[in-house]
């Protein structure tokens, strides 16, 4: 089965240098210079792997519910739920004004 990569071997390049600049210390802009890469270029490429792995994950996340098989992420909301404010003291010191 061929892979994204083998449509386009520059996104394999640009997903390494993505990763090399996360896993470093480095700005953005220090990142490209060093490499030289444009800046605007690497965001291009930054921005469009990001919406990729949106896609994909939501993709998945359709196949799962489709199969019966996705698994609830959010806990469902306590029974008891106060009103916000109530039976919590003020945060930082601040004096909150009554309704």
């Amino acid at each position: 089965m061929k892979t994204l990569d083998d449509y386009d071997p520059g996104r394999a390049t640009w997903q390494a240098h993505i990763d090399a600049w996360m896993d470093g210390e480095l700005s953005q802009r220090a990142y490209c210079e060093q490499n030289g890469l444009s800046p605007s270029t690497f965001l291009r490429w930054r921005n469009w792997l990001k919406e990729e792995a949106r896609i994909r994950e939501r993709r998945a996340v359709q196949r799962r519910w489709r199969r019966g098989t996705a698994v609830e992420t959010m806990p469902p909301p306590p029974k008891d739920r106060k009103r916000p404010g109530e039976g919590t003291p003020p945060s930082r010191g601040r004096i909150r004004s009554a309704r």
